[in-house]
């Protein structure tokens, strides 16, 4: 019974090393087939991963700087329109004139009336000719009392005369503000261009009644321009007001431009997770128009320049 017990025990352990040199040799068969994995793998793929993080691109469009409704001051009667749509302006052009014939002829009223001095110097000559007699009847004051009576009625008839020279001025002076007056009347029957500019509609006709700020035109600046995207939150604190960086025109044919930062807004859109950012883009020559198609490119600090 005992020799069996020896015999079954031996057998087992024979079984044991048999599963133990298989599993030895499928280990090492694993290990044999493997690809070696060197040490800068780990480090490349983190810096690639890291540069796709940085990058971003966004495509967006020109805008004007500026919209502006042109409105009329005062009621009238349209009775030009110098400027029509796409017409560009300057700062000071006539854009719609209403028709201003009352106002012409109160400038030319009032301009009369301010040139005409004759009043101011008749009443200087009686001042001069009062201030005289009082003068001369002050050195005969001391033949008697009739004398002194007379000077002061002279020299009362003189303060008279001053003041009615003083008024003659003040009147003068009154009606070179009548003069300015009517001119800004005559004025605002024009409505022109505040800033240089393009206009964009013109609803307005010729013969047509123009009430109080009714908008009689509209105009877009476009020097400058203005470019908005929107970058990511993770790119809070990359954009500065006063850096420059390149953009791409995309119409009517491909053309890099440098814009330049204006407006930083880091309050973070939580739907969307951007922020905006305004470029500025000048445009003195009009060769980059409203409204066309531009690729914003951002791939990391190295895309800006400046403070």
């Amino acid at each position: 019974m005992m020799r069996s017990g020896v015999m079954a025990a031996l057998v087992l352990a024979g079984l044991l090393v048999i599963v133990w040199a298989c599993f030895a040799a499928t280990a090492a068969a694993q290990a044999a087939a493997a690809p070696a994995v060197g040490p800068v793998a780990a480090p490349a793929k983190a810096a690639a991963t890291q540069a796709a993080a940085e990058a971003f691109t966004e495509e967006v469009f020109t805008q004007p700087s500026k919209t502006i409704e042109l409105a009329a001051a005062v009621g009238g009667i349209v009775r030009g329109v110098p400027a029509d749509e796409g017409t560009h302006v300057k700062a000071g052009d006539v854009v719609v004139a209403l028709d201003d014939s009352t106002e012409e002829i109160a400038v030319r009223a009032a301009k009369l009336e301010a040139e005409n001095d004759a009043e101011e110097q008749a009443a200087r000559v009686t001042m001069e000719q009062a201030q005289e007699e009082a003068r001369i009847t002050r050195q005969l004051a001391s033949e008697g009392v009739e004398a002194e009576l007379l000077y002061r009625q002279k020299q009362m008839a003189s303060e008279v005369a001053k003041f009615k020279y003083e008024v003659a001025k003040k009147d003068r002076q009154r009606a070179a503000l009548d003069t300015e007056a009517a001119r800004v009347a005559l004025e605002r029957k024009r409505i022109c261009a505040p800033v240089a500019g393009v206009i964009t509609r013109m609803p307005t006709e010729v013969g047509e009644a123009a009430e109080p700020l009714q908008t009689v035109a509209h105009m877009a600046v476009t020097d400058p321009l203005h470019i908005v995207f929107h970058p990511p939150a993770r790119m809070l604190g990359l954009f500065k007001p006063g850096q420059t960086m390149a953009v791409e025109i995309l119409e009517p044919k491909r053309e890099a431009v440098t814009a330049r930062v204006q407006v930083v807004n880091e309050v973070v859109d939580a739907a969307s997770n951007t922020f905006r950012v305004r470029l500025v883009v000048e445009n003195a020559d009009g060769r980059i128009r409203a409204g066309v198609r531009v690729r914003v490119t951002v791939a990391g600090p190295e895309s800006l320049k400046g403070p």
